[in-house]
């Protein structure tokens, strides 16, 4: 398997007072609106794709490989002392773990 290189590009913008829209773009990105004070909600997304060379020698030269794309809906509440209790609603898109050789 032959690496895979992409652009990253990080983002941290205030689009207006309630309006923030940040992440590591295409990994992951929020959009925040500030409801309240201390409640913030808002939508997510989360891609990845990840593979690890298996260690045991009864795979040896074999890979792992784990794809995982979702879509949120966040809530955030700052209870006190910058203590937050989150909550997600979402949707996978893609979940996928498979096993290759090699030569795949």
């Amino acid at each position: 398997m032959s690496p895979l290189f992409g652009p990253v590009i990080a983002l941290g913008w205030k689009i207006s007072d309630p309006w923030n829209l940040d992440g590591l773009f295409p990994i992951y990105g929020k959009l925040h609106y500030k409801a309240f004070e201390k409640i913030v909600t808002g939508a997510s997304h989360f891609r990845l794709i990840t593979s690890y060379a298996l260690p045991s020698p009864a795979f040896s030269g074999e890979y792992f490989k784990r794809t995982r794309i979702d879509l949120l809906l966040v809530g955030r509440w700052e209870s006190y002392a910058k203590f937050f209790v989150e909550g997600r609603l979402g949707y996978a898109l893609d979940r996928n773990y498979a096993q290759f050789s090699g030569n795949d």
